[in-house]
């Protein structure tokens, strides 16, 4: 994915701008807006990076390969008569969002290289780390190349990441839509809140729970929660109740009509 061409911006194009381009995109591609959710994930993602001065940099200046040589420090080809250099190292490696909100080591085995990762709290998807010569070592003669360590975060199907704020989708009844009631949602890390659903809540309507989100990697302060409510409707067979229910139906459409 080019993140230039998500935003419709260029290398040359100056943060406010992008900033705005941003805004742009996002309002319209919005999930709550009848929005493509994956394509909202793909414009905010490319945001991520192009909003972040480091993580801009390491993009517009990826590892380039040479066939026989790569990255890394000089050395003597006979086979080229020219210096060529140890490649870097590119590798993946995948955490939870419970590890990405609390910060965790992590061992990074790429055979030539073992290294533990310390990975700070509240990391974003797409993070990199450069680990100064922990590459291979095509050539002896060489100072080895350097590793860099790409960070994935596995989301659960059910929640999104938005910043510092997690978007979590729960499935309510259409019948407490009505009348409002009480869910318990299951917090990423385990913990369960009770939320209160107002009466009269719409589809995918947001429910804010503060303080609840991802921890920010700098001031440490969490993001927000948002529980965004899915509707569904309840299997009723009982002809009592289905008797009820259209009564009350009958008398809701009698008083606004």
């Amino acid at each position: 994915m080019d993140y230039y061409e998500t935003l419709g911006v260029n290398h040359t194009t100056k943060p406010d701008e992008i900033k705005k381009a941003y805004r742009k995109l996002a309002s319209k591609h919005h999930p709550d807006k009848g929005g493509d959710a994956e394509q909202f994930k793909r414009i905010q993602e490319a945001y991520d990076v192009l909003s972040d001065p480091q993580r801009k940099h390491e993009y517009d200046n990826p590892p380039t390969h040479d066939p026989f040589a790569g990255f890394g420090s000089f050395t003597h080809n006979p086979f080229q008569g020219r210096q060529v250099r140890n490649p870097d190292g590119v590798t993946n490696v995948v955490i939870s969002l419970v590890q990405a909100h609390t910060g965790t080591d992590v061992v990074v085995d790429v055979g030539y290289s073992r290294e533990v990762l310390t990975i700070p709290a509240g990391i974003p998807n797409g993070a990199r780390f450069r680990l100064r010569g922990k590459g291979p070592s095509r050539f002896k003669n060489a100072e080895p190349g350097d590793l860099l360590v790409m960070i994935n975060i596995d989301m659960p199907d059910n929640m999104s990441r938005e910043g510092n704020n997690i978007l979590q989708d729960v499935y309510v009844s259409s019948l407490d839509a009505i009348t409002g009631g009480n869910v318990e949602v299951k917090h990423f890390t385990g913990k369960r809140i009770k939320v209160s659903v107002p009466r009269g809540i719409q589809h995918t309507e947001r429910l804010r729970i503060k303080s609840y989100g991802t921890a920010d990697p700098q001031s440490g302060i969490p993001g927000d929660l948002y529980v965004r409510v899915c509707l569904y409707t309840p299997q009723i067979t009982d002809p009592d109740h289905l008797d009820m229910l259209n009564k009350v139906k009958h008398e809701v459409i009698d008083e606004q009509s």
